[in-house]
């Protein structure tokens, strides 16, 4: 009994920071852009991970995200997310300097929304960052390298305000122990309120 009721709030207390959506940029912007154009690019900055014995933030994790866009009013336009990320891999000396390696092969994530929207999202995938230790060490990553919406106008079109986000997607292991903890939570409760028998002698 107790020990279902110390994992039960074990799992329920983790399951809440592991499974929530995690937003990691947002931006707010409108269009025609500054420079009168209908396609903005690079609109969110997203922090990059370090790696121990590497000298700078340059890799993300693997993973699913999401790219959110919202409008403030539906658009006259037919509208395309755009993700933009690199394949890269580094080599690295025993002092942490780079010595080798390639800077980018670019992989694109395209999704088009259709028009009179209001809102979208694309989904994409960050295949998982494999190493190889001891030195000479080669990380291969991948690097965001921008987030775009492009928009090709339809007759009425004027202007269009937009808000951005980029989202950490939870991995299905973590709703699955966040679908555990309720399920011990409520074993718990359903045992603590069994009717008992009394036995009057």
């Amino acid at each position: 009994m107790k020990f279902m009721l110390c994992a039960a709030v074990a799992a329920f207390a983790y399951c809440p920071a592991a499974s929530a959506a995690t937003i990691l940029s947002e931006a707010d912007g409108s269009f025609p852009t500054s420079s009168g154009e209908t396609f903005a690019d690079s609109i969110l900055t997203v922090p990059h991970i370090s790696v121990p014995d590497t000298p700078a933030d340059l890799y993300i994790r693997s993973g699913k995200y999401k790219f959110d866009v919202t409008f403030d009013a539906a658009v006259p336009a037919s509208v395309t997310l755009v993700v933009q990320y690199q394949f890269r891999y580094d080599i690295y000396n025993s002092s942490g300097e780079i010595i080798d390696g390639d800077g980018g092969y670019d992989i694109f994530d395209t999704k088009a929304l259709g028009s009179n929207i209001t809102k979208g999202s694309l989904y994409f995938n960050v295949p998982k960052l494999r190493q190889h230790f001891g030195f000479p060490r080669t990380i291969y990553a991948y690097s965001f390298a921008g987030f775009g919406i492009d928009l090709s106008p339809l007759p009425g079109f004027r202007t269009a305000n937009y808000h951005a986000a980029l989202s950490s997607v939870p991995e299905p292991g973590n709703w699955s122990l966040l679908i555990t903890g309720f399920g011990l939570v409520g074993a718990v409760i359903r045992v603590q309120r069994r009717p008992r028998l009394v036995t009057i002698s």
